[in-house]
């Protein structure tokens, strides 16, 4: 929608996080949390389709199920909140950050 011009990018945003039942990332300069995103493994945060993202939240273009949820618990050392993030926005920010790993 967002490539046929049909929506701007904050509105799909909006609409994508209201469907996935969380609050949309409203970060204009999202970094990596490189420590929990090596920690994990970046095979998980591909798998999930999510990415950490430093000062706390896990940026995510799919609904996060309760077993995934109490194992990235375990890992993270709190609870993680989660923020919906388009999918296709995803990727640039993953082939940006691993350039600077």
């Amino acid at each position: 929608m967002v490539d046929m011009g049909l929506l701007h990018e904050p509105v799909a945003r909006w609409i994508w996080a209201e469907s996935l039942g969380m609050p949309p990332c409203e970060l204009l300069e999202a970094q990596l949390n490189q420590e929990f995103y090596l920690k994990v493994g970046p095979s998980f945060w591909w798998l999930h389709r999510m990415l950490p993202i430093l000062g706390g939240p896990v940026a995510t273009a799919t609904p996060p199920h309760l077993q995934m949820t109490a194992w990235l618990e375990s890992k993270m050392g709190y609870v993680p909140a989660f923020v919906a993030e388009l999918p296709r926005q995803a990727r640039p920010f993953v082939r940006q950050t691993r350039r600077g790993i």
